[in-house]
């Protein structure tokens, strides 16, 4: 090549980097034009232009800037390093240069190699530097009659794609231009016609995008293009042809699948089809999450080059293969789908839908298989379809359900009830009742709409009041973040030209800030200039935004702003109105079913097609299969349903009140934090407190068990633990909610096998997927259950995963008595001073909230047994003796001589409870056999006061639990032999536990010391095993003797207590005292019997 070749690509080279391009990008059409035009002035350069151009004065595309002195100056001071720098040509550049190698060979000059740019024309910059410019006649002479042809058909296929392919009109450009490239590609000797890859979001069917493409060329080349949908159905033929390969990341990339599949492409060939006549059109769902989010995604259309970004994206794609991270695309593939065509699919909007609903109707009356006349239908009707697709909204699905009202409303329904009733149809009016027009305008209205301008200037700020006056908004203007306030906007729109800085560097860290701080609010762009297009792939970079409009106002006054702002805003507003609903309606997982009927209005043939009795109900999880954890709307729960727990659900609404000013936590450059542990009994409220967390903060909520996590497949636990991470993001701001958490989250030297082991690796994961929440990410609180904490590996219970353990208690006897009276109002009336109230209260003592519940429960299923629709204090009385002591089993027949033991080993416990223990009152006393086995059982109500427990405590709780056994030695009849059974195995476990916690945990022992067994390592724990052995030995050996003395010196009452129970079964505590104050006078020298405590007043344990 000659040295002004050189010069231009030097100076080139030095403009890409000073764009601070990725190094790795290929040296594009717009640098390289960017230096032709800073070095014009050079004569072999001007000379170059005026020969293409025809020797006038050459004008630029907009894309092209035109540098200020400081920025060349940056320029030049950067080409020597440049120059060290090795960048390869992209297609369009090197397709010229190739061509012009076959006439000039090595030597290329400069006019050469832009004749040939020109003369191919693939470039947008290229074709829009002809379209202004025009060319030298002589150059074009040859090739009018070569292109007339080719601009009809070009022409002629975007008419037709832009009628079919709804809210795509930049993919409909990027078709056809990827139609044009294919007819002037030169050089190309093998292979497909051409190749496409379609990329966007998931809601867009591809396959339906390039059926119509097929049937656009088939419409066009007036020649049936065959359509063929994946490689398997491939059939020989001769005809052109259409075949779309979707997801192509799924050809495993690992195995060469991929890498295969390109060299056969490369030859012309798939297996044994010729590829010669085909275009070959690839899906790609990689990339899916940026452009399914279109607060980050709008403003893609706006970049100058789309193409480079999206194939950044697409190469930057990983997969998990083996349990790790791989390119998604082979490299080989990846650059064969570079080197051809992209297709950028839009997310579609509401006034896409609406338009998607308006053409089916329009195809159905064109079609008239049915006799259907024209059709109208109002936008409260349409609205009504859209949301009855909610959750699963998409173009498909929305075609599918207004063909299926079609065939069913009008071709079928109506067509009936036109022949009953004699009626001939003219014409048929779609519309919604008063009923289902309120409910629709109800929801769409939704409040003010909240803007935050980002401007210093004011002249958006009176265009906004001016021009739009009738919208329901609240705007206010910054120039700063700090002027955001206490302010929550719904959307933020920012002035690229903020503080007219020549880089846009303020208005570059604004928008990364915004992001930061507010990343669910939609922010869109704007300038004065179409020169900050060039800072728009930065912008993507930092989380995108959702538009970017040109605000064309040249002077100080608004009357200067054209009426195309106008029109744009007012899209812009009702766009985002409708987009912004349907968002909350997929969110709060809310679908809308409705019926239809129909009338002739006033004998005119007209038919009234209508949409009544709208409901609205929760959406069905069609997906469900394939999510990890269940998906429900939002919860409707709040804190305020929840009785007790008043710790747990101040922390919790700190955290609400947090994410609702994310503003302030930026400005102290803090994050809400990522999650919290609930710990507590089962039955306590823990999974109900976090659906009352989620309905607080109005996100949706993803429930499930740790067990569903987990699997016997290697690397599928950590897949589900991804999956479900992936999903809330998806639903984001969202709330997980992970119980019993400890089965897959246990200390790791608990799991055994090391760091490779199963648990392990699902274990990790969990911590990375914790982790990966970005600050600019949306928010995904993670709340999790356990009845363990302390089983939990100390990694996931540090600052930044689960930031606090939030204890959830049983409830004290104060939220007892408000949930008692919640759950009884027939019994109690609301009444907190009820008589039998404080019976209920104390009884209930150490029950959970699903305790108490099934309490209420257990007394309905009686009251519905004796045909009785309302419960009885004798229904709660009987069901909280079946939850607390178990079902009795009458058919159990005793001896008598077992009847008598058992009433006096009962007998011993009571007696020893009621003098040792006063603070606990007797329940009841039972020697009724229960359904678990039990023959007998003391029940007595907690003292929800204590806290502590002493040496004397303990001694006493011994007595109590020896007490049944030595009393059974007392009993008339009965040898001491007899009274040594197996009766009273659980309480010589009770005793055994007690004796041992208090030896080595509380240090209540003066020979083992203060000393706790937590405390000592494993390995040195079987060294004191006899010694502790033989201190719990002593120590329940002193116990029985503390009996058997207690239980001479009570003979009496035992005795007493025992015959009575022997006679009637049962005592409760009233009849219990009572019978020991009877027989008073009886007692010996016993001490005086104690009455029943009062209800112990309620106590918040935190």
């Amino acid at each position: 090549m000659d040295n002004v070749v050189k010069i231009v690509l030097r100076r080139a080279k030095a403009i890409h980097f000073c764009n601070e391009l990725p190094k790795s990008e290929l040296l594009c059409v717009a640098s390289f034009f960017e230096a032709l035009r800073s070095l014009s002035e050079i004569s072999e350069i001007q000379s170059a232009l005026e020969t293409i151009v025809g020797g006038s004065a050459t004008e630029w595309p907009s894309e092209i800037r035109k540098f200020s002195e400081n920025q060349l100056g940056e320029i030049i001071d950067r080409e020597e390093e440049a120059e060290q720098q090795k960048l390869q040509l992209d297609v369009y550049l090197k397709n010229a240069f190739q061509a012009a190698q076959k006439t000039q060979g090595e030597h290329i000059n400069l006019k050469a190699w832009l004749k040939e740019l020109v003369r191919l024309r693939e470039s947008e910059i290229v074709d829009e530097f002809v379209k202004i410019n025009g060319t030298n006649l002589s150059l074009q002479v040859s090739l009018v009659e070569q292109f007339s042809k080719l601009k009809v058909n070009a022409n002629a296929l975007r008419d037709f794609l832009s009628e079919n392919l709804v809210g795509q009109n930049a993919a409909v450009d990027m078709l056809c231009h990827a139609f044009w490239q294919s007819k002037v590609y030169a050089g190309k000797s093998n292979g497909p016609l051409g190749i496409i890859t379609l990329v966007g979001p998931s809601g867009v069917c591809k396959e339906a995008v390039a059926r119509t493409f097929a049937d656009g060329l088939s419409a066009v080349e007036e020649e049936v293009h065959l359509f063929f949908k994946n490689i398997k159905g491939l059939e020989p033929t001769a005809s052109p042809h259409v075949i779309f390969i979707d997801q192509i990341e799924k050809f495993d990339a690992k195995d060469n699948v991929q890498r295969l599949f390109s060299w056969d492409v490369k030859n012309g060939v798939i297996g044994d089809h010729d590829l010669s006549n085909a275009w070959l059109i690839i899906g790609t769902s990689l990339g899916e999450g940026f452009f399914d989010e279109s607060n980050a995604s709008g403003v893609f259309n706006a970049l100058a080059d789309k193409r480079a970004a999206a194939f950044e994206i697409l190469k930057n794609s990983v997969t998990r293969v083996f349990g790790e991270d791989a390119s998604a695309i082979d490299n080989e593939l990846f650059e064969l789908l570079r080197a051809e065509s992209l297709v950028i699919l839009d997310k579609l909007s509401a006034p896409d839908y609406c338009a998607i609903i308006d053409d089916e109707f329009e195809q159905a009356g064109k079609q008239n298989k049915l006799g259907i006349p024209k059709i109208e239908i109002s936008d409260d009707a349409k609205m009504s379809m859209i949301l009855s697709q909610i959750p699963s909204l998409d173009e498909s699905g929305l075609r599918a359900s207004v063909r299926h009202f079609v065939s069913t409303h009008l071709g079928t329904n109506l067509v009936e009830f036109c022949e009953n009733n004699g009626v001939t149809a003219s014409q048929i009016c779609i519309s919604a009742n008063s009923e289902t027009q309120k409910y629709v305008r109800n929801r769409l209205e939704g409040g003010v709409l909240q803007i935050f301008l980002l401007d210093d200037d004011p002249r958006m700020e009176d265009f906004i009041h001016t021009n739009f006056s009738g919208y329901d908004l609240e705007l206010k203007r910054g120039e700063g973040l700090k002027d955001v306030g206490s302010f929550s906007p719904d959307l933020i729109m920012l002035d690229l030209d903020l503080h007219q800085t020549q880089s846009q560097a303020a208005g570059l860290s604004l928008h990364a800030r915004l992001v930061e701080m507010a990343p669910d609010v939609p922010i869109f762009l704007f300038s004065e200039t179409k020169n900050r297009l060039e800072n728009l792939r930065q912008i993507v970079r930092q989380g995108g935004a959702r538009g970017f409009f040109f605000f064309q106002s040249g002077a100080q006054s608004i009357e200067t702003i054209v009426e195309g702002d106008k029109e744009t805003f007012a899209e812009l507003l009702d766009s985002f109105r409708l987009d912004h609903f349907l968002a909350q309606q997929v969110k709060c997982r809310r679908t809308l079913s409705y019926s239809v009927s129909y009338e002739e209005s006033n004998n005119s043939g007209i038919m009234q097609v209508t949409i009544v009795d709208p409901c609205e109900e929760k959406a069905i999880d069609h997906n469900r299969e394939n999510r990890v954890g269940s998906l429900s709307e939002i919860p409707t729960a709040s804190f305020d349903d929840i009785y007790g727990l008043s710790h747990a659900k101040k922390r919790l609404k700190l955290v609400v009140d947090m994410m609702a000013k994310p503003r302030a936590l930026a400005t102290m450059d803090l994050v809400p934090p990522t999650g919290f542990l609930l710990a507590g009994a089962p039955g306590t409220g823990k999974t109900f407190l976090a659906r009352a967390f989620a309905g607080e903060t109005k996100m949706p909520f993803f429930q499930l068990s740790a067990g569903e996590l987990e699997s016997k497949w290697a690397g599928e636990s950590e897949e589900r633990i991804r999956k479900l991470f992936t999903d809330a993001k998806k639903h984001a701001p969202s709330v997980i909610f992970i119980d019993e958490i400890d089965s897959i989250a246990s200390a790791r030297e608990s799991m055994g096998g090391g760091e490779s082991s199963h648990g392990v690796k699902a274990l990790n994961q969990l911590l990375t997927c914790m982790d990966g929440f970005k600050r600019d990410d949306h928010h995904v609180f993670v709340l999790a259950a356990t009845n363990r904490p302390d089983a939990l590996d100390p990694a996931i219970r540090r600052p930044g995963r689960f930031d606090e353990i939030i204890h959830c208690g049983l409830p004290d006897a104060k939220t007892r008595k408000a949930l008692i009276l919640h759950k009884f109002p027939e019994v109690f009336q609301g009444d907190a001073d009820a008589p039998d109230l404080a019976r209920v209260v104390a009884r209930t003592g150490g029950f959970s909230p699903a305790e108490i519940d099934r309490v209420a429960r257990e007394a309905g299923y009686l009251a519905i047994a004796r045909n009785d629709e309302s419960r009885t204090f004798e229904d709660i009385d009987t069901a909280c003796r079946l939850v607390k002591f178990g079902a009795e089993n009458r058919e159990m027949e005793l001896e008598e001589s077992d009847r008598i033991r058992t009433a006096w080993h009962e007998a011993g416990h009571a007696i020893a409870r009621h003098y040792l223990c006063p603070s606990q009152t007797i329940d009841l006393i039972s020697i009724i056999p229960t359904e678990d086995g039990a023959l007998g059982f003391v029940a007595t109500n907690i003292n929800e006061k204590q806290y502590t427990i002493s040496a004397n405590d303990v001694l006493n709780e011994l007595i109590v639990c020896l007490s049944g056994r030595e009393a059974e030695k007392k009993a008339p009849g009965l040898n001491a032999e007899e009274a040594i059974n197996s009766g009273a195995s659980s309480d010589i476990d009770k005793a055994t536990r007690i004796a041992l916690k208090s030896i080595t945990e509380f240090g209540l022992d003066d020979e083992f010391g203060m000393v706790s067994l937590k405390g000592i390592p494993n390995d040195l724990k079987s060294e004191l095993g006899e010694t502790v052995h033989n201190r719990v030995k002593v120590l329940i050996e002193k116990a029985t003797d503390r009996t058997r003395d207690f239980l001479d010196e009570h003979k009496v009452q035992l005795e007493i207590v025992a015959k009575e129970l022997v006679r009637s079964d049962s005592l409760d505590g009233a009849k219990f005292l009572e019978l020991l104050n009877t027989n008073y006078s009886k007692l010996k020298d016993g001490p005086q019997p104690k009455q029943n405590s009062p209800e112990p007043e309620s106590v918040q344990i935190t």
